[in-house]
């Protein structure tokens, strides 16, 4: 099982979470973060399949294991703070248990100015999936271009699904390009997960606004 540290810290004035260190379990399910320094740390586990068959990764019917922040919540806002000091030790037991994992499904909705976008060469798109809070999750979403779907495989819960084209997060000048802006996509949608599958969700993209921000 692969384990994630999380550090507070401090980013121009703001509280993060930002990652410090990644380990895996061993045979016995053991594990341990060393020369850490003081601060205040979350644990997490990553989802974990029960078997992850290269040639059907979101098959429906399967099970796995779900990502559990210490000591036993789902999401960040439920996960215990661990103080560390000098000379400090502390001790995070997880349960994790076997459950089911639902498949969903959502398709694509392109703005009518640009029915081909997607289908332009070079053009990819990303997902990401977080919970109600807006937290990012370690789940993974894949994107069929022939079908022009998003797929997953969840447990139970509250979700929402952001999915935008590549260009769309840039950083760099041409990211400001009007021209370039002109074809980058962007949508999202709110689910739940509970007990059964999803499908037929549908993501309207859109190409996004900026915003303009003035400092004095």
């Amino acid at each position: 099982i692969t384990i994630n540290l999380l550090r507070r810290t401090i980013e121009d004035g703001r509280a993060v979470w930002t990652p410090a260190s990644i380990t895996k379990s061993n045979s016995e399910g053991s594990y341990r973060f060393a020369s850490l320094a003081d601060g205040e740390y979350v644990i997490y586990t990553e989802p974990t399949m029960e078997n992850d068959p290269a040639d059907n990764p979101y098959g429906a019917g399967r099970a796995g294991y779900v990502s559990v922040f210490y000591p036993d919540a789902r999401d960040l806002a439920g996960a215990a703070r661990i103080r560390l000091s000098s000379g400090d030790q502390a001790q995070a037991n997880l349960t994790l248990t076997l459950e089911p994992f639902q498949f969903v499904t959502a398709t694509l909705v392109l703005p009518q100015a640009q029915p081909s976008a997607p289908d332009r060469p070079g053009t990819e798109f990303s997902t990401v999936i977080m919970d109600a809070a807006g937290h990012q999750l370690p789940y993974h979403a894949g994107y069929s271009q022939e079908k022009r779907t998003v797929q997953a495989l969840l447990p139970d819960g509250t979700y929402s699904l952001l999915v935008f084209s590549q260009p769309a997060f840039k950083s760099d000048s041409s990211a400001r390009n009007s021209d370039q802006d002109a074809g980058q996509l962007v949508g999202t949608v709110d689910f739940t997960v509970a007990g059964h599958d999803v499908q037929n969700l549908r993501i309207p993209l859109s190409v996004p606004h900026p915003n303009p921000v003035q400092l004095t």
